[in-house]
């Protein structure tokens, strides 16, 4: 059972439309709901289990562009974002010689996650002598943490400081082709499933659970790119290499 609400607010003033911009907005949404399970062994129902909780998320974010000479083009940002949730997971054994349903700690859990993330970014980017364009620039990202095991009484704070580097430079060879060397970066972060440490009981033999001490997972990636274009052919080719640190994956 699932009850979402979402809102956003956005402004836009053009000092020089598609020039000289500036933009602000904000967004609010909210998820409600709950996982009520019923476990049947040989036909007879002695396990149960009831969870719940509410991620909310809020964000405010501030874009700024401005071109200067023909091709000049200069962006940057702020943002602010923010996350929390509640959840509360009890399952229950049944006692069947009184008939009661008994709760197990073991598989039951309490717990509320915060996350608050800030960032900046800028970036330029420009044409020289009509063969050359290059776009530069990076993100930097500060974000807190904490995530409380109320049934448990356990706390686990983290920060990070995160640079973001960016850089493409793409040379045209004549008209028809060009090839274009990249750089980058990005995060992604554990989901509520992959962090939540409580054990959600699927079957008899199956469970899972999730791993609190996960850190974000950083992706650094380089890029060669070819591209021929004449008439109705397009032929592109790509070269590139990536590596990942803290590797996020199932077990």
């Amino acid at each position: 059972s699932r009850k979402s609400f979402e809102s956003v607010l956005s402004y836009k003033h053009s000092f020089i439309p598609g020039k000289h911009e500036i933009s602000i907005s904000g967004s609010y949404s909210k998820t409600k709901g709950n996982r009520p399970a019923d476990y049947y062994i040989e036909g007879q129902l002695l396990q149960k289990s009831s969870g719940g909780g509410a991620p909310t998320n809020a964000a405010i974010q501030a874009d700024y562009t401005r071109t200067f000479f023909s091709s000049g083009k200069l962006e940057a940002g702020l943002k602010g974002f923010t996350r929390w949730n509640s959840f509360k997971y009890n399952f229950f054994n049944l006692d069947t010689i009184t008939n009661e349903w008994i709760l197990e700690p073991a598989f039951s859990n309490d717990l509320d996650h915060r996350e608050n993330i800030y960032s900046g970014y800028a970036m330029y980017s420009d044409s020289l002598f009509t063969k050359y364009f290059f776009k530069i620039g990076a993100r930097l990202e500060f974000s807190t943490s904490e995530l409380i095991q109320r049934s448990v009484t356990d706390t686990v704070s983290k920060k990070y400081l995160f640079p973001f580097p960016y850089l493409l430079i793409k040379r045209n060879l004549n008209k028809n082709q060009s090839i274009a060397f990249s750089f980058n970066s990005r995060i992604t972060r554990p989901t509520y499933p992959q962090l939540n440490p409580y054990i959600n009981v699927i079957d008899e033999t199956t469970y899972e659970t999730g791993n609190k001490n996960l850190d974000p997972e950083r992706l650094y990636k380089m890029e060669l790119n070819y591209s021929f274009l004449k008439e109705k052919i397009k032929f592109t080719a790509n070269l590139y290499g990536s590596a990942t640190s803290d590797f996020i994956t199932q077990v």
